[in-house]
């Protein structure tokens, strides 16, 4: 298999440490050991690209794309009905 460039990992001192002891959650939340870090995959690399243009607003509701339904979906028996 041939090296694959992978994304750049944030420089050391760039991000927030796990284990920030004011912030009291972190205290059982952190690592104990040190992260492994595991190459990049040829899919995380190379996946599917969207576009490189912001979302207009158009576009963000994805309800409104088409003629399908609109609105609230219900159950046959009528809103709110158990199952």
């Amino acid at each position: 298999m041939t090296d694959i460039a992978g994304y750049r990992r944030p420089p050391k001192g760039t991000q927030p440490e796990y284990l920030y002891p004011a912030y009291v959650s972190t205290r059982k939340r952190a690592p104990t050991k040190p992260l492994v870090l595991l190459p990049h995959t040829l899919s995380e690399i190379t996946g599917p690209l969207f576009g490189h243009e912001q979302v207009r607003a158009e576009e963000s509701d994805l309800t409104r794309q088409h003629e399908g339904a609109a609105g609230r979906a219900h159950h046959r028996r009528g809103p709110g009905a158990r199952r």
